[in-house]
């Protein structure tokens, strides 16, 4: 009995985080988009930490697993209502970690491709996509830089800060498509910027909200690999 209401007390206690989430940190940044939040109040985003985070799950900020992290709710929140939302579309998750952003994407999008480098993440997205028979979502287990995949997408999502353009994915994006990250190339602050292809090696960059995350891979530093 007291096992059980142990575990009845930290749900519970959960439950009432994210309302704290919802109430605290999304509606007063002006995320009042009903299908946002109902989205967000549906999942509980401890499914997708490991033991020892879960009792953050619901912070206002990145929370660290290893040498991964999981975006803080509100950036990913305030993106989708920049996006150009259709059940037609189909997005590109990089650097998926273990799912959240992709099980989100997956309310608002026909299909996700989700890319994730971690084994141990990838597991437990993996898990999570059996347990609950989600059928829209693919995970790719490999390095980001070297992702190889067939088909195009509408939109393509970066978890984390970028410091170089990545015209390697461009080649997946559909015409008219956009790249979404935060870009922090020597910039301060940095913002979650929008970018739209115009040719093979032009691009237009537009500057979204003001944000902040560890690098997600160093492009800087493979220059090299990203000549086509």
């Amino acid at each position: 009995r007291y096992i059980y209401d142990w575990i009845f007390v930290q749900t519970m206690i959960l439950e009432n985080q994210k309302n704290h989430m919802i109430n605290g940190q999304l509606i007063p940044n002006l995320i009042t988009n009903d299908k946002i939040l109902v989205a967000f109040n549906s999942l509980n985003r401890e499914d997708f930490l490991t033991p020892d985070t879960k009792s953050i799950a619901y912070i206002d900020d990145h929370i660290f697993i290893k040498k991964r992290f999981l975006l803080k709710p509100y950036y990913l929140a305030k993106i989708l209502t920049f996006m150009q939302i259709d059940k037609k579309n189909e997005i590109l998750d990089v650097g998926c970690g273990s799912g959240y952003s992709s099980i989100i994407f997956g309310k608002f999008f026909k299909s996700i491709v989700s890319v994730e480098e971690d084994i141990a993440l990838v597991k437990i997205f993996c898990d999570y996509l059996k347990t609950n028979k989600i059928t829209n979502c693919q995970v790719l287990n490999t390095k980001f830089d070297e992702i190889k995949l067939e088909k195009k997408f509408d939109h393509i999502f970066i978890n984390g800060a970028i410091n170089k353009f990545p015209f390697y994915l461009t080649k997946y994006l559909n015409k008219d498509g956009k790249i979404y990250s935060i870009y922090a190339e020597n910039e301060f602050p940095s913002y979650f910027c929008k970018f739209t292809l115009k040719n093979n090696d032009e691009y237009e960059k537009t500057q979204l909200f003001e944000a902040s995350a560890p690098l997600l891979y160093n492009l800087k530093s493979n220059q090299v690999k990203f000549i086509f």
